[in-house]
């Protein structure tokens, strides 16, 4: 009578083949790159101070408005002082008048500067949240990002050569802020267009 021998365990059990993940689509466990981090941070820092300074725009005529009365009242003051006392010499009319040019603007500069500022300030809005959008790594973020960096360029365009035709010692400031807007938004974009954009497009395939 023949008895049953147990069955042979291997010494060493067959490897487990490893999982392949799809080349096409990177796995989602991996970090993300660190360029939307930064251009998402100052997005948002640059599109606060746009937002400030639409703000500003739309006040911009009665700002204005208000220091052209104050630079006529001090004039009035001194000459009043002057004509009282013997010992004050008489205003230079010279000086006021060069700081009141200074706010003369022509007539279509306070509508420009109402709808400039609310354009800026919703511009403003838009790439905030654009920027935002960005920084938490969304699918479609990386468009919504140069399609608001690509509008900021055009309003600083337009801000410049606003600011070139007014022809007045307040263009100085006007141009240098357009011009350094403008390049921060070619810098940021370039930085987008040329970034890793694998992640974003492996989350928007799997929406799809």
């Amino acid at each position: 009578m023949s008895t049953a021998q147990p069955p042979e365990i291997p010494l060493s059990p067959p490897p487990v083949p490893p999982v392949q993940h799809d080349r096409l689509v990177p796995p989602l466990a991996s970090g993300p790159p660190s360029w939307p981090r930064v251009v998402g941070i100052l997005g948002i820092i640059f599109g606060a101070f746009g937002l400030i300074g639409g703000v500003q725009l739309i006040m911009a005529p009665t700002t204005m408005a208000q220091q052209k009365q104050m630079m006529a009242h001090m004039e009035q003051t001194l000459e009043e002082d002057a004509s009282r006392r013997r010992d004050v010499q008489p205003p230079a009319r010279g000086v006021f008048r060069m700081f009141s040019g200074m706010f003369d603007t022509p007539e279509w500069f306070e509508s420009w500067c109402r709808i400039g500022g609310t354009l800026v300030v919703l511009l403003s809005g838009f790439y905030i949240f654009a920027a935002i959008w960005l920084l938490r790594i969304r699918p479609g973020a990386p468009g919504m990002f140069c399609l608001a960096a690509s509008l900021g360029i055009v309003m600083a365009i337009a801000k410049v050569v606003v600011a070139l035709s007014l022809g007045s010692l307040m263009s100085i400031g006007m141009v240098m802020g357009g011009a350094v807007g403008g390049v921060i938004d070619i810098v940021l974009l370039a930085v987008v267009v040329s970034g890793n954009k694998e992640r974003f497009a492996a989350l928007q395939a799997l929406r799809v």
